[in-house]
């Protein structure tokens, strides 16, 4: 299965979530996100862009996919989101 430009970069936003599941003993999961996300500093801001798209939009699909499991509608899972995180 291809993936179209618009999803070029998602496999960058899934690598940060693999580094945070696959944390080990002794490493929190932080610890190698924050790693991940460094490289993309370091290799420049193109790379920095392509890291935030990825992240944008892996969010976009997993919002998707629990409207799509749970029923509710993607605005009120935000909303809800929203009420149970705001500073």
């Amino acid at each position: 299965m291809s993936v179209d430009d618009s999803m070029k970069e998602l496999p960058r936003g899934i690598a940060v979530l693999t580094a945070w599941l696959e944390a080990g003993p002794g490493v929190g999961p932080d610890e190698l996100v924050w790693d991940i996300l460094h490289q993309a500093i370091d290799e420049g801001p193109e790379s920095e862009v392509a890291q935030t798209l990825g992240l944008a939009k892996l969010a976009s699909v997993l919002l998707v996919e629990l409207s799509r499991v749970s029923g509710r509608d993607p605005g009120l899972i935000l909303q809800q989101i929203a009420s149970n995180y705001s500073v």
